[in-house]
């Protein structure tokens, strides 16, 4: 006898092969009209896109219920089990594995033709605070295409296996890292939401696919049959094997210098300065106005006048306690003026009052980030 699929399995599998499908042809024909002169991100989606994708959507909440009343019709008639269900089930978990390869293997392959990862050559030459988070990871990529063509014949290898039964297990394994990689990262570095969506999507589809193999899964990854080969190691096993988490943990804590340990770790902005008690213009684009200030890890401390090309480096040395702030110059080689001032905080940053060389300087400092 054939078994009967439940009604929320076939609302399930429906309704992610719907959105999948949904997306995929949304995607794949707002990149086909982008080509052709319409951008994306100015103009919606153009109705082209979105009307069969939004049919296909559609038709993925709505076919369970003809499903459903199909099966009915069919066990009342037959008197068992609907022999049709499994065939159907196969049929749209194939859809569901073809929409997820076709559109990964369309990135994958725009990545090895250099259609991915770019930016204004203009942008490549500013400084890296002015970037977005989704500038800054096409920065990152773009930076070695070898390695982002690696990333897209993952994509493509995946998706070739996705598509044949015998493989399509080991397609979701390759594809599974990969996606939720994109994912985070859409997230977190704030890429396009549509990019965001179109991932989820993809990711909960590769997951819907590896849940049905929960089974075998299981009894691979969790064998009940390994007493004799691998005893429990009780609790002093147990303690040397949690070892592995927490000395590196009790090793980084304690001995280790985190930033926030330290307050004044940060960009400061230079909102006063006097030198010889005399207030200099901070208007004023000349080379001796100090804008910036930088207390960075490693005791690093940058100063800027106006530019990236007048930099000071050196190290620093802080006592809260005291009071104190001493800083070394070692770049340019020929600046030899040790700073040591008095700090003292004030409202969203720090004072600072001192001698740089054989001139008195004061400071007051907003801290940025």
């Amino acid at each position: 006898m054939q078994p009967t699929i439940p009604f929320y399995r076939k609302s399930l599998i429906c309704f992610i092969t719907g959105l999948v499908g949904a997306m995929t042809i949304a995607r794949i024909v707002t990149r086909l009209a982008f080509e052709a002169g319409v951008d994306p991100h100015r103009t919606p989606v153009p109705v082209i896109a979105a009307v069969p994708a939004l049919i296909v959507f559609l038709t993925g909440l709505i076919y369970p219920f003809i499903w459903q009343s199909q099966g009915r019709s069919s066990n009342r008639q037959a008197g068992s089990g609907n022999p049709a269900d499994p065939a159907k089930y196969a049929a749209i978990r194939f859809l569901l594995c073809y929409s997820i390869a076709i559109d990964l293997a369309m990135i994958g392959l725009q990545k090895w033709f250099g259609l991915q990862a770019h930016l204004h050559i203009a942008l490549l030459d500013g400084p890296l605070s002015g970037f977005s988070g989704e500038d800054l990871s096409w920065a990152y990529f773009g930076r070695s295409p070898a390695f982002f063509n690696v990333i897209g014949g993952l994509q493509i290898a995946g998706s070739l296996l996705l598509v044949f039964p015998r493989t399509k297990l080991l397609g979701v394994f390759i594809l599974l890292p990969v996606m939720t990689n994109i994912c985070l990262m859409n997230y977190f570095y704030h890429f396009y939401p549509g990019e965001l969506a179109q991932a989820v999507a993809l990711l909960l589809g590769l997951l819907f696919l590896l849940l049905e193999e929960y089974g075998r899964l299981r009894s691979f990854f969790f064998p009940p049959d390994l007493k004799g080969s691998d005893p429990r190691p009780g609790i002093p096993g147990t303690l040397v094997r949690l070892s592995v988490g927490y000395i590196p943990l009790l090793l980084i804590t304690c001995f280790f210098h985190l930033p926030g340990k330290d307050p004044a770790h940060g960009k400061y902005k230079v909102t006063g300065l006097w030198i010889d008690d005399k207030p200099v213009n901070l208007e004023n684009c000349g080379d001796s106005v100090l804008t910036t200030a930088y207390l960075d890890e490693g005791h690093d401390c940058l100063f800027e006048y106006n530019s990236r090309q007048r930099w000071l480096i050196g190290n620093y040395d802080l006592d809260r306690q005291a009071h104190h702030l001493q800083v070394i110059w070692h770049y340019p080689a020929h600046v030899h003026d040790t700073l040591v001032a008095r700090v003292t905080d004030i409202p969203g940053g720090l004072g600072l009052d001192g001698r740089m060389g054989s001139a008195h300087i004061r400071m007051d400092w907003r801290k940025q980030w």
